[in-house]
Parts: structure tokens; sequence; C-alpha cells
């Protein structure tokens, strides 16, 4: 393969998976690629002379009526034959559209195309080990690539050729010494791919030289004095800032809080999209009082943004404030292991996993595995590649947050490493802790140390494996036996313990052993059960925490099951390891959320007395949420009404299964010709529902409460039309209100309940309730949102 060979990118549209299946072409694009530059486009549409199901409609928006006149396959077939002769085939995903093409081909008796071809997703993956997902509306988004009508193949056809072009520059401007090694490899990839990136890497690196922003120095001398007014604010920061009345209440807010030296909390309810980050980051410059601080978060994202914020603050402002990120050791690549891995691979052959890594490593700063966010951590063998405390790239960080005024530190991190790097700066408090996402904190906490050994169970689930002794040699029975006896009598001993929780630890670490013996030996042996050794291994962590700090454990007592049955579990106390291991470190403390339930609110602020407690949210700017209570017009109507004005993406929110099923059968049979209707465990699962939420417009979504599990976890969005045609599909009001909440992120949102005003209770100050009684409900929506057809 050469540099001067002709490429042709293709996509295809098609009515099912596959030819054999009765699939067939509906749409061909095919983008022509010469010396690094597109020179022609070819595209048609393709008469399958075949009904096309409704969700092909949906997804490619291909109608019935764009391939009426267009000409049949067999009509076009001697035309696509020239075009691809002597061309190199590219694809995003080219084990689907080669084949399927050749398939077509045969059918109408045709022999197969015999071409080069290559795959753009694999590319792709190893020459851009950091992009958030390989399906091309992921990697055109983040290369800000142009992609006009998504699904479309000659949209799809064109954007791969855009794509391909930028994956070769980047494998040209690869250091030799990657490109050495990525060549020195087989990677095992798709039909000829290998090659291609072989002759990339042998290219030429055509210039577009960007500004390094990170690059750029200070031109201004630092003002020691904090700027109160918006107006100051606004001249010190330039014209990149946002003047917003909120941000700087909440900035004076924190700046005032931190400048006083007693202990304190400051809980802060937060409006959505109003500059938190920054608003916290800024007074740190004025508060060296509060340095070093701590910003906790497992949000990579929102790490990223924090070191953006603190960069060009410091370019801005002229500060010189010093940042550093801090993870697990094990979220570190451990480089010496991935030589060796490199290694085996020269001999045996590589994984595409390593390939990424080999790039990755020429951009990374920190070697956290975290900043590759998929296609890493779910490969088995990458485990073997991370880092310990005594890794290079852990031990980098490590010593950047022992010098940093600002420490970025995961949630999980914190509680392994906090205590230990007090220790080296010499500190017996943080002055400064700063919590953003305090739901994520408190989860991860409950990861950290939540057990609850039932301890009837344990022994029952493995006497049933035990019965199964066929599965097992005479040999392997008996030491399973042996070693479910031994896990008998630590258990045993610790129900003697009842009441004694200071024996109870070196009891419980003694039963834990047991169980992981066991489990080692059944695992060995080809068995398996619900509780696996890594399972146990962490638990014997958290065990070895409480061997420090045997006040965390929780007396065992009895507790009667639903059942009826007495049973006796293990547990920590959470709320004591919360006080003792975390607020009792910190000084001062800022928990800011844009909603907060009431229960862990009150959790997270609890403190000694010596803490003041200040709780506070910031005045309300943004447009309230529209209510309407369908009254005149029913949810249906209120429905067509809100389409017909042009609302591509609207939620229903239903009480369980019953409820979401009765809704799609309706719902789809009325609009399933224009819109995409889909449904939770019925079109698909919940997870994948949500990824379809941000590719596709024209949208109906039929959820119940488990769509908002995620909602504050930075993972899920809400349309700005949320319909809850039965108020049971709200748990209670604080659910209605995170609902209320995430509609305030849209500049206009409304919310059909069938709940009276009497019944909205606190959040009736959040919302402005319209009457349903408009004449012409369709230009009323108009209306509201702004919308104009033309």
């Amino acid at each position: 393969m050469q540099a001067k060979d002709s490429f042709v990118v293709v996509d295809l549209e098609t009515t099912g998976p596959s030819v054999a299946k009765g699939g067939r072409i509906i749409q061909i694009g095919m983008t022509f690629i010469k010396n690094r530059k597109i020179v022609e486009h070819f595209d048609s549409f393709v008469n399958p002379g075949q009904n096309i199901d409704r969700q092909i409609q949906q997804l490619t928006h291909i109608r019935p009526k764009d391939v009426r006149n267009a000409p049949y396959f067999e009509e076009l077939v001697s035309v696509l034959r020239s075009l691809l002769e002597g061309q190199i085939f590219v694809a995003h995903n080219v084990n689907f559209d080669y084949p399927y093409l050749n398939e077509e081909m045969k059918r109408l008796g045709f022999p197969p195309l015999d071409l080069v071809a290559i795959d753009t997703v694999q590319l792709a993956q190893i020459l851009l080990p950091q992009a958030p997902g390989y399906r091309l509306t992921d990697l055109t988004n983040y290369l800000k690539l142009p992609l006009n009508n998504a699904h479309r193949a000659n949209a799809d056809a064109q954007a791969t050729a855009l794509l391909l072009l930028e994956l070769w520059q980047r494998a040209a401007a690869l250091p030799k010494k990657v490109q050495t090694q990525l060549e020195s490899i087989d990677w095992g990839l798709l039909r000829q791919s290998q090659d291609f990136l072989k002759m990339a890497m042998h290219s030429t690196v055509l210039p577009e030289k960007k500004p390094d922003q990170d690059e750029i120095k200070s031109t201004h001398s630092f003002n020691n004095n904090y700027p109160m007014k918006l107006s100051q604010k606004a001249t010190q920061l330039g014209q990149e800032f946002e003047k917003r009345p909120q941000q700087n209440h909440l900035m004076n807010q924190i700046y005032n809080f931190v400048s006083k030296p007693k202990p304190g909390i400051l809980q802060i309810a937060s409006q959505p999209k109003m500059g938190k980050t920054l608003a916290y980051l800024l007074p740190l410059y004025y508060q060296k009082a509060a340095w070093p601080s701590l910003l906790l978060t497992d949000d990579w994202g929102l790490m990223h943004q924090q070191v953006t914020l603190l960069n060009w603050l410091n370019q801005t402002i002229g500060g010189q404030l010093s940042w550093a990120l801090l993870d697990l050791p094990e979220n570190y690549l451990d480089f010496a292991k991935f030589k060796n891995s490199l290694k085996e691979a020269r001999q045996n052959g590589g994984h595409i996993w390593q390939a990424r890594l080999l790039v990755w490593l020429n951009h990374t700063q920190t070697g956290n595995l975290r900043e590759i966010p998929v296609g890493i951590a779910r490969v088995a063998a990458w485990r073997t590649i991370r880092g310990s405390q005594n890794s290079r790239y852990f031990q980098a960080a490590w010593q950047k947050a022992l010098q940093a005024d600002v420490i970025m530190m995961s949630d999980q991190g914190y509680w392994q490493l906090s205590d230990s790097l007090l220790n080296k700066r010499q500190l017996k408090k943080w002055p400064l802790v700063v919590l953003e996402r305090p739901i994520n904190f408190f989860r991860q906490m409950e990861s950290a140390f939540n057990i609850e050994l039932d301890l009837n169970n344990f022994p029952e689930d493995y006497r049933d494996l035990l019965n199964k002794e066929v599965r097992y040699s005479k040999r392997q029975t008996g030491q399973i036996k042996k070693h479910y006896r031994n896990l008998l009598s630590a258990r045993d001993g610790l129900l003697k313990l009842i009441g004694k929780p200071a024996e109870l630890v070196g009891q419980t670490k003694a039963f834990l052993q047991a169980l992981l013996t066991l489990q080692k030996h059944l695992q060995s042996s080809g068995a398996s059960s619900n509780f696996g050794p890594q399972e146990a291994e962490k638990i014997l962590e958290k065990i070895k925490f409480c061997q420090k700090n045997p006040e965390y454990l929780r007396p065992i007592s009895p507790i009667e099951g639903d059942d009826g049955q007495v049973r006796y579990k293990i547990s920590l106390d959470l709320k004591a390891i919360y006080q003792k291991a975390f607020i009792e470190k910190l000084q001062r403390l800022v928990i800011m959320a844009d909603y907060l339930p009431q229960s862990l609110g009150h959790f997270l602020t609890m403190a000694p007395e010596e803490y003041s407690m200040q709780k506070s949210a910031v005045p309300l700017v943004q447009p309230a949420v529209n209510v309407i209570q369908p009254e005149r017009y029913d949810f249906m109507e209120h429905l067509t009404a809100l389409l017909a004005a042009g609302q591509q993406k609207i939620l229903i929110l239903q009480p369980d299964r019953s409820g979401i099923q009765t809704a799609y059968q309706s719902i789809k049979r009325t609009y399933g010709d224009d819109y995409n209707v889909v449904a939770q465990d019925i079109t698909a699962p919940l997870a994948k529902l949500k990824r379809q939420y941000h590719d596709q417009s024209n949208m109906i979504m039929i959820v119940d409460s488990g769509y908002m599990k995620t909602l504050w976890q930075q993972t899920t969005a809400l349309p700005a039309v949320v319909m809850i045609p039965d108020s049971q599909a709200v748990d209670n009001q604080g659910q209605l209100k995170e609902i209320l909440i995430a509609l305030q992120s849209h500049p206009i949102s409304l919310c059909l309940l069938n709940m009276s005003p009497k019944e909205l209770g606190p959040v009736r100050r959040q919302v402005r309730i319209l009457k349903d009684g408009q004449e012409d409900l369709i230009a009323f929506y108009q209306e509201l949102f702004e919308f104009d057809p033309d």
C-alpha cells in the first residue's frame, strides 16, 4: 500500500443486517480520496423492492418515497464495480459494508470484489485512544468534523473520509520511536488495516500547526486584593469571563467562608449551569490560608475542567497557583509491566489495547489509565499492567501533590491516600476540602467501607457447591471440605463475640481469610459462586482499615428478616467513619450541589460542636419550570400539540413496566412513522436508551424512575419536556424536585404532571403553573418555546 494509491470510503444503509436474511441496500455513499485529498463523491438511493422497517426509517430518515423512483441495485451494479475497481476500500466497520456489498453482487451472479480493505474503527481506537467512543458520531464530535444527517450513507461516507485523513495525519506525526514499536508487532487488525497504518506512519506530516494554549505565558501581574464586585472580576478576567450575578454571589460567599479562621461547613444549594467550578477556584487565589486545598471528585471530566480553569486563571490574572492530580495507585500505568507485555507481544502477536497505550503514552502527562474512557477497563489483561505505589507515574503524581497548592483527588483515592499525604506535608488537617459531586462521594464511601456479610447465607451457599461432588476429584473434595469446616469454625467464633466489638476485628479477619481460601480452592477446581476472590480481597482491605480503628465496627446483632428468620451481619458504622476519617481531618468543607437528598444533606453536615454550620441557596434567576396539570386536554392531546410545535425530544415517566408497555403501544401506533419511540426494556435496556438520547432527534422516550438514578452523576440528561401522566411514577417530592431542578438547565422547560398545585407542596416555589385552557394548543406551545416554523 502506498500514499499515492486511490481510496474509496463506502457507507451503506440497508433494510436489514444481512443479505442472506433478506436485507437489501437502500442507499450507497462513496467518497474518493487521492493524494490525501477528497476528490469526488458518489451517492444514490437504491430501491430495495421491499418495505423499509419503521426502525430503519427512524434511524436513517430514509422513507419509502425516497427510494420509490430510485434505481434497483441491478441497475447500479455495473457502475459501482467500475467505480470501485482498483480502489482501496475503506469503511467504518469494514466487516459490515464490504461483505454486504459483495453479497448483493453475488445475489445477482457477479463475482465478489477482491479489494484491499481497511477499517477506520480499529485505526481510530489505536490513533485516538482518548476518544469518548468509536461510533462515527462520537469521533466526529471529538474531532469537530462535520457530520450532517448522520446515518445517511452520503453524509457518513464523507465524514469517514475526513476521519481517515485525520488518522493518516496523526499516524504520520507520531514520534519515530512509537512508529517503530507499532511496526514491530502484529496487532491482528482487520483485513489490510495494519498495512495502512504502516504506510501512514511513513508519510509526510502535512503542515497544520495549532497553538498550544498551555504554553501561553501570562502578561499580567497578580493583584492580591480580591475583586468583590462583579465589574472588578470582569476587568481582571477579561472578555472570556461571562458576567453572571449568581456566580458572583457564590464566589463572594465562598471567599468570605474561607476567610474565617473557625472550622466549619458550608453547604450550598446551587443551580444548573451557573459556573460552580470557577466560583470556588477563583477565591483560592486570594486565600493562602486555604492552601493546600483538596478538590474531591471521581468525575475525570470534572478534574480536567478544573485543570483547564486553573491554567486559564494562572494565565489571565497572573497567579501562580500550582496543582496536582492524584488517584489510586492502581489507576496509573506500571511502565515496566507494560514494557514486558510488549516483549511477549513481539513474539506472539499483540492486542489493540496495547497499541492504544503506545500511542497514548505519547500524549499523557499523568499516566492515569482513566484518561482512556472506553475499551481498556473491560480487557482482562490490562490488570496486569496496573500500577502500585512504587510505579513511576504514581510516584510522579505523589511528588507533585506534596508541593501543590490545589490537589484534585479521586473520592476513592482520598480514603487510601489522604492520611499519608497529610503526614508527609506535616499537616494535621486539610485547610479546605470542596465536594462538587457530594452524592458520588457518599456512594464511593459506601463502596469503600460498607461491609455487610450475612453470616447465615455464606455457609449455605458453599454447602450447595459441596453437594455437587461430581465436579471435583477425591483430593479436591477433601481439601474443599477442610476449608469449608475452617469457614464454619471462624463463623461460629464470630457469633460467640456478639456484643464484644473489641475482640471482633481479629476474628472477622480470620473469617474472611477462611472464606478467601475456600473460594480460591473452589475456583481452581472449576467451581464458581457469587462471591469471587477479588471481592473477598476488597473486603480484606476494608478489614485492615478497621484494625487501626475498631470503633468503626458495629456489634454483631440478630436481625429478623421478612421471612421471620434471624440473621447475623457484620457491618461498619459509616457515620463514625465519615466524622472521624473525614470531617475531623479538615478545617473547612464546602459542599455544592444542584440537588441533595435531605437525608444525605443531614449526613454530610454532621460535625463536632466546634464546627460552624452554614446552609444557603443561590438566588434563583433562571426561569422557573413551566408546569401544566392537564384538565381541558388529555396527555395525548398535549403530546400531539408539543410534537406539532416542534419539540424533538420528550421524556414520559411511567410508574412500572405495565405503564411503560401501555404507553409504548399507544404512542408507537400513533407516532411511530415519524418519531423514534423507545421504551425501557422493550426496545432497549436503560443504559442503551441513555446513549440513544444523545445521538438521536425526534425521540419519545418512555421510562420509569430508574432513569433518574444517575441524574446527578452527570451521566443522564433530561429533554426540555417531561410528561408524568401518573403521579405514582414519582416516588416522593424529593424525586420531583430532582426533575424540576434538572429541567432548569434548559432556558425554557415544561413538566406536565397529574398533580394539583396543592399536592406540589414545597416545590411549588420552583415552578410557574400554567392553566390548561388554551384554545389553540399548538400555537400556545410554539409561543412558549419560541418556535419559528420557517
